[in-house]
């Protein structure tokens, strides 16, 4: 299922492992005091890849936090999990107020990092309407 880009554009699951470095970054830093960093699928700490059995922890904390699935047993095939299709589709139909969006049920307590984390990747802005900031998905 390889999908076709215009030369320079990430294709989709690019995009995620974009996504999944950035969010085991941010988990290695708060949780661990690890910098994880993203080259050709490897995940590694100062230039030593991580064992297997550091990535399945990172991947299954990731996985306890309902921001990924994993797909059978390899730690590097994973999507992510509905709550955050059902942030980003919500947000694509209906640019939302961030405080609402913030306010609602998704079942997990960490929607501020995935919003955050989104928005790092340029997939989300935030702007300001009449006092109310307004978070809207961007073309990518």
């Amino acid at each position: 299922m390889n999908e076709t880009t215009q030369e320079g554009e990430l294709t989709r699951q690019e995009k995620e492992w974009f996504i999944l470095k950035l969010l085991l970054t941010k988990e290695g830093r708060t949780y661990s005091n690890i910098k994880t960093e993203y080259d050709n699928n490897n995940i590694t700490h100062q230039g030593k890849m991580l064992s297997e059995g550091t990535i399945y922890n990172y991947i299954g904390h990731l996985v306890d936090m309902n921001l990924i699935k994993k797909i059978g047993k390899s730690p590097f095939k994973v999507y992510f999990s509905d709550v955050v299709k059902e942030i980003y589709e919500l947000v694509i139909e209906n640019p939302i107020n961030y405080d609402d969006l913030l306010s609602m049920n998704f079942h997990i307590v960490n929607l501020k990092d995935i919003i955050d984390i989104l928005i790092n990747i340029k997939m989300m802005k935030i702007y300001h309407s009449n006092q109310k900031r307004i978070i809207k998905i961007l073309k990518l």
